[in-house]
């Protein structure tokens, strides 16, 4: 025998609002522009790093610092793919 809850309701009341996730911010052209600048330029400093044959990359400090951007660049064109940079993406 099972008794339910005199509280329980399995519907939210009216006045609970679904959780929705906030809408992306539009971005400025000029900030795009200025973010796909300094990305252009970033990769370019990472590709002249990465094909540098140096063989003291293991302890050259612009080195690290390349693969440092690399990494930002990589998750800016990831999001700029989805659409949360103003891109092309379906996102």
């Amino acid at each position: 025998m099972s008794k339910e809850h005199p509280t329980f309701t399995p519907e939210a009341p009216a006045s609970v609002t679904p959780i929705t996730q906030p809408p992306t911010p539009e971005v400025p052209p000029e900030v795009r522009e200025l973010l796909t600048k300094l990305m252009d330029e970033c990769a370019s400093l990472v590709i002249k790093t990465a094909i540098c044959e140096c063989d003291k990359k293991d302890t050259c400090v612009v080195y690290k610092k390349a693969q440092g951007l690399a990494k930002i660049i990589d998750k800016l064109t990831e999001l700029r793919s989805k659409g949360m940079l103003g891109g092309t993406g379906s996102g």
